[in-house]
């Protein structure tokens, strides 16, 4: 569809790799607040999690957490 051709033009590939910049448009919400919670290296293995502050503050006043991960995309 259109929005899809749209969509993939101003989207940036996968990486290749684990060394990448997060662009700054990934980094903030809409309003301007931080939105990267974690970006470590553990080995050579990049994790990076996505939050608000908000929802960081709900998530460690939680009594049960579910994990899920976009395991498809992860570079090699």
């Amino acid at each position: 569809s259109v929005l899809n051709r749209v969509r993939r033009n101003i989207t940036p590939s996968v990486p290749t790799s684990s060394d990448f910049d997060i662009p700054d448009f990934y980094r903030q919400t809409l309003n301007g607040k931080s939105f990267v919670c974690s970006d470590r290296f553990i080995g050579n293995k990049r994790m990076i999690s996505f939050a608000t502050d908000k929802q960081r503050e709900t998530l460690f006043s939680s009594e049960w957490i579910f994990l899920d991960g976009t395991f498809d995309s992860c570079p090699a």
